[in-house]
């Protein structure tokens, strides 16, 4: 609340914006690489268009600094990326099962790390989650 109090006021903080519009894009062997780093909020309509095309989205999803899990499957759903990866969520099972739980396909990797090229990119928007350290993801 501000003001007299009467009106209520979501703040967004500059750094939000920054950390979310700015992600760490990297062209590498002709797919895009999106890093969505501490972002905090839904993406607006220019942020999609400054971010353009996503193939891999490295999404946190951990809710405390970041984005729940819920909210960024629909920032997932708007960046249409063909692979997201979860991260930010430590051992926050929750998170990840909500992350992996819903419409999106998922796939669970028993290691941290994974091998992708343009050709193996799926056709579909699929969640690949990986091994958290010190915690076995199981198929």
């Amino acid at each position: 609340m501000y003001g007299d109090g009467q009106s209520m006021r979501d703040y967004t903080y500059i750094d939000d914006i920054i950390d979310g519009t700015l992600g760490e894009v990297a062209r590498n062997k002709g797919y895009e690489i999106y890093n969505l780093g501490d972002l905090s909020n839904k993406l607006n309509l220019d942020q999609l268009e400054l971010i353009g095309r996503v193939d891999i989205a490295l999404a946190p999803i951990g809710g405390r600094y970041t984005m729940d899990a819920a909210t960024v499957v629909e920032v997932v759903t708007q960046l249409k990326p063909k692979i997201a990866v979860p991260m930010h969520y430590w051992n926050n099972v929750g998170a990840l099962d909500t992350f992996t739980g819903g419409l999106l396909k998922a796939r669970f990797f028993p290691f941290s790390s994974f091998t992708v090229s343009k050709e193996s990119l799926p056709a579909t928007i699929t969640i690949s989650a990986l091994k958290s350290p010190g915690r076995w993801i199981q198929e």
